[in-house]
């Protein structure tokens, strides 16, 4: 039987918060996660309030967003966030030029539970303007991980969506954004 845990989501930026989130939110417990080395004061209000506010520059509309919790990693990487909140069923990312980087946080993840992710394969959907990026991924974790294939299933997805601006309106972290988006969605369960 396939056990259930949270979403993890990796990139509060302005796309995380402007597109991923808000997609994911109503399906699973998220916890947006970042550096625990960050300064920037949207992570501070994330953090505080548990919400935040997407504002919609073409329509005027605006909503809130409710995350679970807002988690910083610090060089133990997702495997810190884990151990507080229990093993991820997903992991999402919007990173810009930093997806790479979480490539080797799933190597960790699946290299100290593997036997868990064998049994329970983790989601990688990585929300990127670049092609490949989860199949990048799981080729990555392949040849860091003997065993890993099994363990780990990796979407393709390119996103295509504008997001202006974060920043911290009274306390509470604010996204502007336009209301159109567009996915594209792939899968491969194995390395070619």
């Amino acid at each position: 039987m396939t056990e259930r845990g949270p979403l993890f989501h990796v990139g509060l930026g302005k796309l995380g918060l402007g597109l991923v989130l808000p997609l994911v939110v109503p399906h699973v417990r998220v916890f947006g996660c970042h550096r625990a080395s960050s300064k920037k004061p949207e992570y501070h209000a994330l953090a505080d309030t548990k919400r935040y506010r997407r504002v919609f520059q073409d329509t005027g509309a605006e909503d809130v967003i409710a995350l679970e919790g807002v988690a910083a990693y610090d060089e133990r990487g997702l495997l810190a966030v884990a151990e507080e909140h229990g093993l991820p069923s997903i992991v999402t990312c919007s990173m810009k030029e930093g997806y790479p980087q979480v490539f080797g946080l799933l190597a960790d993840l699946l290299s100290t539970h593997l036997d868990h992710y064998r049994r329970n394969p983790l989601l990688f959907v990585p929300f990127e303007n670049a092609r490949n990026v989860g199949s990048d991924a799981l080729a990555y974790v392949v040849r860091q991980v003997p065993g890993a294939e099994e363990a780990l299933l990796a979407v393709d997805t390119v996103a295509d969506k504008l997001c202006s601006s974060v920043r911290t309106d009274d306390g509470v972290c604010s996204v502007r954004t336009e209301s159109h988006e567009r996915l594209m969605i792939g899968i491969r369960a194995a390395v070619d």
